[in-house]
């Protein structure tokens, strides 16, 4: 199994933070694709080119460079099922607290929203083979981030604690904290409930 990081190159901090606390081989990937209009980061689309990065074979996890990882990524193993096509943790619908993220980027809402963010990829399910870059650089993004390409019973489904939403869940309990809005290196998100585990963690890192 590989770990997938969405790479932005305004990023690069969060990015190095997350991959230190993975514990598999990781790759980044950039958006391939035309760039979109909804201020979202350089790895919107290419997560749904995994698949085919992985020449559709295996399983392997994509996420958010937002991420950090508490516990070992390859427990997550432990939910692949040949029935499904992804694992995701199904976030229940909510409201974004503030109109932009991380570095004054917009915020949208949607259905569906997060659910993106982690994904356990069964890159050798069928239905995940129209997953080829003409057809993802075609597709409305928010189609794809619904996985809409897929029947609801191809879609499995990871405890939430694996992508619990800092500011929004009590993550005491985490098994990976998701920076959804910002990371700490942010001023404005300097103070969140679990800042100070993202900030010692960048600072051995410069060190």
């Amino acid at each position: 199994m590989k770990c997938i990081i969405g790479w932005d190159d305004a990023l690069i901090d969060q990015y190095k933070v997350c991959k230190s606390t993975i514990s598999v081989d990781t790759m980044p990937t950039q958006n391939m694709f035309l760039p979109f209009k909804d201020g979202s980061t350089a790895f919107t689309m290419s997560r749904f080119n995994v698949p085919e990065m992985m020449q559709y074979h295996g399983w392997h996890v994509f996420c958010d460079s937002d991420f950090y990882f508490i516990e070992d990524v390859r427990k997550l193993l432990h939910y692949a099922d040949s029935r499904y096509a992804v694992v995701v943790c199904k976030h229940p619908e909510y409201e974004p607290k503030t109109d932009l993220k991380m570095d004054g980027k917009q915020q949208t809402s949607y259905k569906r929203k997060n659910w993106s963010s982690l994904i356990l990829w069964n890159c050798s399910h069928p239905a995940n083979r129209i997953l080829r870059p003409p057809f993802i650089a075609d597709c409305n993004p928010l189609w794809l981030h619904q996985f809409k390409w897929l029947k609801d019973e191809e879609i499995g489904e990871i405890p939430l604690e694996w992508n619990c939403l800092e500011g929004y869940y009590d993550c005491d309990d985490a098994k990976a904290i998701h920076y959804t809005d910002g990371v700490p290196l942010f001023d404005k998100y300097k103070n969140t409930p679990h800042a100070k585990l993202w900030l010692d963690r960048h600072e051995l890192l410069l060190r």
